[in-house]
């Protein structure tokens, strides 16, 4: 068993072996094999959305479409609210037209054209998308990072509280890529919450070790570890529920955004206290205060 109160104690280094190790695999999965796909908002495609009173069979209207028309990356999921049920039907590319697909969920549900809503998404405006999504993701990174350094005055501890937050982001993409999640308008939101989350926690833990004076810096990194664990924990809680639920519900949106919200959060403990507290504990090492 693991007691936290000595985990710093002694060689605390050896902790880096892991995150570096990982950090390999993340980029093995991101860029190699299977590689993170971009979902069809990104790089252009046909999207349509199916409203009706009743709920809907998206596998028998999956088995339909594929029995008459060829797909590239056909995904049907629920997108139910209160007041209805609905079906996102999302495909790249088809040999039949988006009428032609239209009219087989008119068939198969026997429901109103007025209750289907067609929009096809070029790759330009997909690409234009993606890019603008980056560029958010880049500015905010930039940001942040201004924000840090403001607030600690010290170089090595901001670029400590960034580097923890690429990690997260790194492992969220590389479980992305495993699990067949894609890059998305959806999933792109959830990596910007995760990254505020992350350094939330790694911004507490050093403010703990750098400013407070009280006890040694490792114990006041276990402090630290007791605290973020037990809200990491909590959330990682919450979201195994949004996740199951919107699983079982067939809420594709909802479980995608919960999933990489929780893969974030699994990276986050091995950053934060695997990465981020050794090589913090090093640095205060280095600058002469007492382990």
């Amino acid at each position: 068993m693991v007691d936290l109160n000595n985990l710093y104690k002694g060689n605390y280094k050896r902790y880096l072996i892991l995150p570096a190790i990982l950090l390999v695999v993340f980029f093995f999965l991101i860029l190699v094999f299977p590689t993170v796909k971009q979902g069809i908002d990104l790089r252009g495609g046909t999207s349509i959305i199916v409203r009706n009173d009743t709920m809907m069979d998206s596998s028998l209207l999956e088995k339909r479409l594929l029995e008459k028309y060829e797909f590239s990356d056909l995904q049907i999921n629920s997108v139910s609210s209160p007041t209805d049920y609905g079906l996102l039907v999302q495909y790249a590319q088809s040999d039949a037209s988006a009428s032609e697909v239209q009219q087989t969920i008119i068939e198969t549900f026997s429901i109103k054209n007025e209750r289907i809503q067609v929009n096809q998404i070029g790759a330009s405006f997909g690409a234009k998308f993606y890019e603008s999504g980056t560029t958010a993701m880049l500015a905010g990174a930039i940001l942040v990072t201004l924000v840090i350094f403001l607030f600690f005055r010290e170089i090595i501890p901001s670029l400590l509280v960034i580097g923890a937050a690429i990690f997260d982001v790194l492992g969220a993409l590389a479980l992305m890529a495993l699990f067949g999640i894609p890059l998305s308008g959806s999933t792109i939101p959830a990596l910007l919450a995760m990254v505020g989350y992350s350094i939330g926690t790694d911004i507490m833990l050093t403010t703990r070790v750098l400013k407070r004076k009280e006890k040694t810096p490792a114990e006041r990194s276990s402090e630290s570890m007791a605290t973020g664990l037990t809200m990491t924990f909590t959330s990682i809680a919450a979201l195994l529920v949004m996740a199951v639920l919107s699983y079982f519900m067939q809420i594709q949106v909802f479980f995608e955004i919960s999933a990489v919200l929780l893969f974030g959060l699994f990276a986050d403990i091995i950053s934060t206290w695997l990465m981020n507290a050794p090589l913090l504990l090093w640095f205060v090492e280095k600058r002469g205060e007492s382990k």
